[in-house]
């Protein structure tokens, strides 16, 4: 039957999880700019890879580690965002 508690359900819980990704983004961000660079490294983990959301996060958590003086990790975390978007429109600022 169309319309079915089951259906609803379903549909709602779809359009939750496509919400997701762009939740954690901006929870990370948020993290990030209130001083917490851990608390944005962990929900930047949460986003959703090939999300729509995923390039931005990445610059989040390579600020994040900026932030912890993580140095190795900073350089590593570059050079994966530069070989996964080698065109991004944000490449420079990495």
């Amino acid at each position: 039957m169309p319309g079915s508690r089951t259906e609803i359900a379903s549909s709602r819980q779809k359009n939750a999880s496509s919400r997701r990704p762009a939740a954690a983004y901006n929870a990370a961000r948020c993290r990030l700019r209130a001083g917490q660079a851990e608390a944005a490294l962990a929900w930047s983990a949460k986003v959703t890879a090939g999300s729509i959301p995923e390039a931005e996060t990445a610059l989040v958590a390579l600020d994040a580690l900026r932030a912890l003086g993580r140095w190795p990790e900073v350089v590593a975390a570059a050079v994966a965002y530069l070989d996964k978007y080698p065109a991004g429109a944000r490449r420079a600022e990495v």
